[in-house]
């Protein structure tokens, strides 16, 4: 909690602005990044006409977060998405992360490589097809700090709503035909919840 507070009022005075206001309360950050491959997995996926060598994943030290998620993409072609996935939980031991009712929000740290403002896809997901999504936008190169309130997730007319009680995993997803930026990196740190 301690080490949370501090990088929040870091990052704070690094970054011109953050996606919300007021206090972050009870920040319980569920992956600092802290191993290789996270506490339960992370990993990067490829669809439509991306190729294996599209999107890649791996955590790298950072002086001020002291490890981050680096993030790849590449949605040149036409009909190409990909992204990343990171698991909440050990699923096959059937073992779920209760966000709520305790946490009511998601929160990360975010940058880009890019001066251009770049847009990108988060899907949390639960067990029984249960996926929600939001459009985060304006990453830049700065830090800066998404705070995203569940009840902002959104689900697809394919999906079950999202248990937050039962999550599993969060997606970054990267889209030929909506993001602006379509190839470059992105770093992310600190994932967890808020009040």
């Amino acid at each position: 909690m301690r080490r949370a507070t501090v990088l929040l009022f870091a990052v704070c005075i690094l970054s011109a602005f953050a996606f919300a206001s007021g206090p972050i309360l009870n920040y319980y950050v569920a992956e600092p990044f802290s191993t290789p491959y996270g506490k339960y997995g992370l990993g990067a996926w490829t669809g439509g006409t991306s190729a294996s060598t599209d999107a890649s994943a791996k955590i790298e030290k950072n002086t001020i977060f002291g490890h981050v998620w680096e993030i790849y993409y590449n949605v040149e072609k036409e009909g190409s998405y990909n992204g990343t996935w990171l698991a909440f939980a050990n699923t096959n031991m059937n073992q779920v992360f209760a966000a709520s009712p305790t946490y009511s929000k998601l929160i990360f740290f975010v940058k880009s490589d890019s001066t251009v403002p770049m847009n990108f896809k988060v899907e949390l997901k639960s067990p029984n097809n249960g996926v929600e999504y939001y459009y985060v936008t304006g990453i830049t190169e700065n830090w800066v700090l998404v705070i995203v309130p569940f009840k902002k997730f959104k689900k697809y007319s394919w999906t079950n709503n999202t248990n937050f009680s039962q999550l599993i995993q969060m997606t970054f997803v990267f889209e030929n035909n909506i993001d602006i930026v379509k190839k470059g990196h992105i770093y992310v740190a600190d994932i967890g919840f808020a009040k």
